[in-house]
């Protein structure tokens, strides 16, 4: 027996955060956002330097962090590609977390038990 999935519905933002939150999701994309945090304007074989794959794996990863917009290439001035994390993209994200944090406090603001 198949079991039909209803498909929900996003606000183009939502579905933008979405794909942000799958691209979180891998450990290793995690790990080179850890990395552009510390080491800004890495080349990619100082991010593959840092990791024990291969730098084709690499490149896949970026080009997932890429497409969730979290991170854009450009050419190094030494030669290779230039990885940076896009802050606006990242504020983004980090905005959504927020306002879900202060609705979650709100809320429990609102049933908290007084004890005299």
């Amino acid at each position: 027996m198949v079991i039909a999935m209803k498909t929900v519905e996003l606000a183009p933002e939502a579905e933008t955060f979405v794909r942000v939150c799958a691209a979180l999701g891998n450990p290793t994309r995690f790990r080179i956002l850890e990395i552009l945090s510390r080491n800004p304007e890495s080349i990619v074989a100082d991010i593959v330097a840092e990791l024990p794959i291969a730098q084709s794996t690499v490149s896949q990863h970026l080009a997932v962090l890429v497409e969730a917009g979290l991170i854009y290439g450009r050419d190094a001035d030494g030669g290779g590609r230039c990885c940076l994390i896009d802050p606006q993209a990242l504020g983004q994200f980090v905005l959504r977390v927020v306002a879900w944090s202060h609705d979650l406090l709100a809320g429990a603001a609102c049933k908290m038990e007084v004890t005299p």
